[in-house]
């Protein structure tokens, strides 16, 4: 199988439209690659739906769980609503 490839691989880099030739190939796969993420995901590139599952850049909306309760990430509290720190955590950092 490598013999092969490399067989190939020297049989386009001796034409003369090998550049025409690899940026073709590189499209296509490019292309086909944009596909089957559009298909995974419900949306194409910069679309938004509310069909969309998932996100390009690896984002998936989360249920955060705690013994206490279940609560979205996307509805969390804002900063100026939290509490200060711990004083431990904070200790802990200054020692480092």
């Amino acid at each position: 199988m490598t013999d092969d490839m490399m067989n190939l691989r020297t049989l386009v880099e001796k034409t003369p439209d090998a550049d025409l030739l690899r940026e073709m190939i590189g499209f296509a796969a490019q292309r086909l690659m944009e596909l089957e993420v559009e298909g995974q995901t419900g949306a194409a590139y910069g679309e938004k739906t509310p069909e969309r599952l998932a996100q390009r850049n690896g984002y998936r909306d989360r249920i955060w769980e705690t013994r206490a309760r279940s609560r979205d990430l996307l509805d969390s509290v804002p900063a100026q609503a939290r509490p200060p720190r711990p004083a431990w955590r904070q200790a802990g950092r200054l020692r480092r």
